[in-house]
């Protein structure tokens, strides 16, 4: 009888065991400040809700102070994250990741890279993208010409030298430019600036906003661009918001005006959009990495994260702000949707997720590494103090090309001029946040 009661009783407590575990999870509400309540929902919020529908997100939009320290952590950039977690304010994440044996294997190197360069020993944020560039060419154009196409971790040098080989007039009687930039204005010194950034030099202190362009560096970069500007060599066409149709014509590459551009993961996907929407050609295009320095072949600091999640360190709610941040950089459906990863958010972290448009190879766009130190003026110094120096260097660069100055008097002029420029925007900039 005592035997029978208790196979009863056993049987009762795996029956209510078994009710308990089919029971809906207890409701959680998740706090996060981001800019658009809206852009959160359409790109990561509707499809969280469908995977965990217990898990409330609640946005807190823009600026708006929350009245307390918010569970998840939005930041816009490396800078953004490298402060919170030097401050203290983010829950580590390496021992969520100890329990998730393989997520991070499965992560592109580029973005643990970019993370672990800001935060050494420790992981406080994952992003669920990251934005990369190569240099995108036309192979139909290299083929018609004779010209070797070019190769991954070219030097600037290289690149140029390559451009300079078409000629300037295609076949149909218009402008040919062996190379195109990523830059709608202040285009020669814009190139200047970055062949001095690949190559590990700065202009400007980021701490003391004190310009330093010293000639014996700077000179030889700036005669390579003024060099392959005056032959034609550089697309140096500025982009005019004045233009009503600028929209409507298709991008250089696909005019048969340019062989070579240099351009972000969203050119990948929409050469065959541009086609039809503006009446380009079809091309047979190839990528190779972006130009590297050939003292560290292997790196590049053409990458960047436009959002990274991470967890407050007073968050009660750790372990599902967990679920939500590894489902950012893992789950297929979100990846799947182009115009939120792709356009918005770069490449998926997850690089098995990355979609081969027309079965291309795209691993050009990931396959260099981050250098552990880099200096990204726009990341470090505000736009509008950059864009004051950009001004004054290219009205000098002007000044050469029209043979008023020297590359030598160029550079002792921005020094004074340049300076001056950055402390008038900084001025500005402190008057008027």
């Amino acid at each position: 009888m005592r035997k029978w009661v208790t196979v009863v009783v056993l049987v009762l407590l795996l029956f209510t065991i078994g009710c308990e575990s089919l029971q809906s999870p207890k409701p959680v509400n998740l706090t996060i400040q981001y800019p658009s309540a809206k852009g959160f929902e359409q790109r990561y919020g509707a499809a969280y809700r469908e995977k965990y529908p217990h898990v409330t997100i609640q946005v807190i939009e823009g600026r708006n102070a929350p009245q307390g320290p918010t569970d998840l952590v939005f930041m816009n950039s490396l800078a953004e994250y490298e402060r919170q977690s030097r401050e203290g304010k983010l829950h580590e994440l390496d021992s969520f990741l100890q329990r998730n044996p393989g997520m991070l294997s499965r992560l592109s190197p580029v973005v643990v890279s970019l993370l672990h360069n800001k935060s050494p020993n420790k992981l406080f944020g994952l992003a669920p993208g990251f934005t990369s560039y190569a240099i995108y060419y036309n192979k139909d154009l290299f083929r018609q010409f004779g010209i070797p196409e070019p190769r991954d971790q070219m030097s600037w040098q290289e690149l140029l030298a390559l451009a300079e080989r078409f000629p300037v007039v295609n076949k149909n009687g218009g402008p040919l430019y062996g190379f195109k930039s990523d830059f709608y204005r202040n285009i020669a010194i814009g190139l200047i600036l970055r062949i001095g950034q690949t190559e590990g030099r700065s202009f400007i202190d980021p701490s003391t906003l004190k310009v330093h362009m010293e000639p014996e560096i700077w000179k030889p970069i700036w005669e390579q661009i003024t060099k392959a500007v005056r032959k034609g060599v550089l697309y140096d066409q500025e982009d005019s918001e004045q233009t009503s149709n600028a929209d409507q014509e298709p991008p250089s590459i696909l005019s048969g005006q340019v062989a070579m551009q240099w351009g972000s993961q969203v050119l990948s996907y929409n050469f065959a959009q541009d086609v039809k929407m503006t009446g380009g050609n079809p091309i047979n295009w190839g990528l190779v990495t972006v130009p590297v320095d050939l003292n560290q072949p292997d790196l590049s600091d053409f990458y960047s994260l436009q959002e990274i999640f991470g967890i407050s360190v007073n968050s009660q709610h750790a372990k599902e702000a967990w679920k939500f941040i590894s489902f950012l950089s893992s789950d297929k459906q979100l990846a799947a949707i182009p115009l939120n990863h792709i356009n918005t958010l770069g490449l998926p972290a997850q690089i098995g997720l990355v979609a081969q448009p027309d079965g291309r190879d795209l691993s050009p766009l990931f396959k260099l590494i981050p250098p552990k130190k880099s200096f990204d003026p726009y990341q470090e110094v505000p736009y509008p103090i950059i864009n004051a120096f950009s001004d004054v260097g290219q009205k000098l660069v002007e000044e050469v090309l029209e043979n008023k100055i020297t590359e030598e008097e160029a550079l002792l002029r921005i020094s004074i001029e340049g300076q001056a420029a950055v402390d008038a925007a900084r001025v500005k900039a402190t008057r008027f946040p």
